[in-house]
């Protein structure tokens, strides 16, 4: 029997910057997030100002290793407040390709116009020879009036120790996002622009730094 309770422990530190803050406004912040992840199940605690809550959820998989997964988040107190539920499938095509849908549910504390949003995401993946490394599209249906249609691209190349990931997200309104990550053994690092950050008005670039142990490999 295997005594370490979870396989992968992440612990994130973030430091956010409030793009374009009207007076009397925090726009400086400093988020910690713990990550716990044991067999099918995970939880991430975050302890800072900006995104302070609760996120945990689970995956299975099916016979052709197709997978389901659900996640419940409780943003509580900093800059955010509300609820939120998803449901996401990944299932597997023919040869290295993965068709995703996704339909998120979220309810803003203080909503300013609906509260309760429907979220949903379509995407496809193609993991390349070692299945570490990977291209991904995620189409993103906006439901606040004033936004668009997100088109995130992501490409990662990767071993099982160390990757590096570059993200852009356009929108058919024009706002674009980006942002790069990166893992070396132990230590992560990484830099994001993002405007109406989770379906907010907050526009925020973040700096990232962490450690990340996978048990399983060491």
């Amino acid at each position: 029997m295997n005594a370490v309770a979870f396989e992968r422990l992440i612990l994130l530190n973030e430091v956010v910057q409030d793009i374009g803050t009207p007076n009397g406004r925090p726009d400086s912040f400093f988020d910690t997030t713990l990550i716990g992840i044991s067999g099918r199940a995970w939880g991430a605690l975050n302890l800072g100002t900006f995104a302070r809550g609760l996120e945990v959820g689970t995956t299975a998989f099916d016979a052709r290793r197709s997978s389901y997964t659900f996640t419940a988040t409780r943003r509580q107190s900093g800059m955010l407040e509300y609820t939120s539920l998803q449901a996401e499938t990944s299932q597997r095509l023919i040869g290295t390709g993965v068709a995703m849908a996704a339909m998120r549910m979220l309810w803003p504390d203080h909503p300013e116009d609906d509260n309760l949003l429907f979220i949903p995401t379509l995407g496809l993946d193609n993991y390349l020879p070692g299945g570490w490394s990977f291209v991904a599209l995620r189409v993103i249906f906006d439901p606040r009036r004033q936004a668009g249609t997100v088109f995130r691209v992501i490409g990662r190349a990767a071993t099982e120790t160390t990757h590096l990931q570059v993200d852009i997200s356009p929108r058919t309104d024009g706002v674009v996002n980006f942002g790069f990550s990166g893992r070396w053994r132990y230590l992560l690092a990484g830099y994001s622009y993002e405007r109406d950050f989770d379906f907010t008005r907050f526009d925020r670039s973040v700096f990232s730094v962490g450690l990340q142990y996978d048990f399983e490999t060491q």
